[in-house]
């Protein structure tokens, strides 16, 4: 790192991108020579951060064993005691590091945890592992091995574009849940009845921290993991997998929206492309993977119509293509910013509006359409005094719930609007939705608009 006197900082350029520390906030002396330990540790711990690799895995794996070495014994109290321990050091960050300027050492908070669960010494604890561990069982046996076959298969899904990169990333993290529960280095026939609905009553009792839809998702991944197991003829197919006791109570909710008043708020103060994105989400139903997707093929400006498939479900035979007529606002924005290439809008340097790829087991994505929405959203507040807290996906749902709403269009028009496929048999075999009702309730939405 480069030492900065004048004030009183590191800086690092790496990858291109510059990062700084003061030694105010390392909590040492403003001086090279009282600095540069903590400035050394606090980057290699960056670093580690910036790579994907926590900068104190050493001590999670280490309280990992000892979890599950708990959960196998079946002593629940102590494994959840490590749960929380391992909880704690994940929440660490480089900032935390603390300098003790009478032994001239870095302090880590990690230490403290260990204090507070230092019994038995780390040599009964190593001597319980060894003597205890399955030394029978394979790691391809265990639930870790398995699920890094799983999550590798699924790599090979999004490197063939069958798979979205975003859902192996959430697939990642609701099994990483899932494996936290049951215990990585426990044995694949672990998993049953008992475990399965163990996990359950666990996600229930974790409700007050997260939401009902995560521990939804959380427990349909660990489904899926079971039934690959099971496919693999790992471990008998557990009986009550089908439960319908299994529920967490996801109903119907009130669909948040905006008001009038605050989409031309947005309008008002949008700039550069961001008006079009605006109106397509009201017009069209678009998302920013929407906005990001449009083809040249799918725009036809001479009729003034777009007429696509949802990005999302373009594979999906079911999925019906949808034929939007555009409003003359965004008719004349679309015409301005069209690319002229296949990708029909690109950024100023010609770049897509959406990236994301998974390379080297790593999930790179971006969204400058939700980075110009979050400057939006701060030149509001700046310029009007006005917190806009709502987010970007609710013009979508702001529509939709217009048209649902209104009697002569109804909930039939609102989902063919929202690109989802029929839901009833009559919808799907034999009532295709007129197109002159459909043209008409797009430009009462416009009037609804307010233009």
């Amino acid at each position: 790192m480069t030492w900065e006197p004048r004030k009183d900082r590191w800086r690092k350029i790496y990858k291109g991108k510059l990062y700084t520390v003061s030694c105010y906030r390392l909590g040492v002396p403003p001086t090279k020579e009282a600095s540069y330990k903590a400035a050394n540790a606090w980057w290699l711990a960056k670093r580690a951060e910036i790579e994907g690799n926590h900068p104190l895995s050493y001590h999670i794996e280490e309280l990992e064993r000892r979890r599950d070495w708990c959960r196998l014994r079946g002593e629940n109290r102590q494994a959840a005691d490590y749960d929380d321990a391992i909880s704690e050091v994940r929440g660490w960050r480089p900032e935390d590091i603390r300098f003790d300027k009478l032994q001239q050492q870095i302090s880590l908070p990690v230490s403290e945890v260990w204090q507070r669960i230092a019994t038995p010494s780390p040599e009964v604890w190593q001597d319980r592992i060894e003597r205890d561990r399955p030394e029978s069982i394979p790691e391809e046996g265990t639930i870790r091995g398995q699920a890094v076959r799983w999550l590798a298969g699924q790599e090979v899904k999004v490197k063939a574009g069958a798979l979205a990169p975003g859902t192996l990333r959430n697939n990642s993290d609701c099994l990483a849940h899932f494996r936290s529960f049951v215990g990585d280095l426990s044995p694949v026939t672990n998993i049953d009845e008992d475990r399965l609905e163990a996990y359950f009553l666990h996600l229930i009792e974790c409700l007050p921290d997260f939401s009902r839809d995560y521990a939804l998702k959380c427990f349909g991944t660990a489904k899926a993991f079971i039934r690959y197991l099971v496919e693999k003829d790992l471990i008998p197919f557990p009986k009550n997998f089908e439960s319908r006791s299994f529920r967490f109570n996801v109903g119907a909710r009130k669909i948040p929206t905006l008001t009038v008043e605050e989409f031309h708020l947005l309008l008002k103060h949008a700039t550069g492309q961001m008006p079009l994105h605006l109106l397509l989400m009201a017009n069209c139903g678009f998302t920013q993977v929407d906005i990001a997707g449009l083809r040249d093929t799918e725009v036809r400006l001479g009729e003034g119509r777009i007429v696509r498939k949802r990005s999302k479900t373009q594979d999906h035979e079911n999925v019906p293509e949808v034929d939007y007529k555009l409003w003359p606002e965004t008719l004349a924005l679309m015409e301005r910013h069209r690319s002229g290439g296949e990708v029909v809008l690109l950024t100023e340097s010609g770049k897509p509006w959406l990236y994301e790829s998974h390379i080297e087991g790593r999930l790179k994505s971006t969204d400058n359409i939700a980075s110009n929405y979050k400057w939006l959203k701060g030149r509001i507040r700046k310029r009007e005094g006005i917190e806009f807290a709502k987010s970007l996906k609710l013009i979508r749902k702001t529509s939709a719930t217009m048209l649902g709403g209104e009697g002569r269009y109804g909930l039939f028009l609102a989902q063919h609007f929202l690109g989802h496929s029929p839901r009833t048999v009559a919808t799907r075999s034999y009532v295709a939705p007129p197109q002159a009702l459909f043209d008409e309730a797009l430009m009462w939405l416009r009037e609804r608009y307010g233009f």
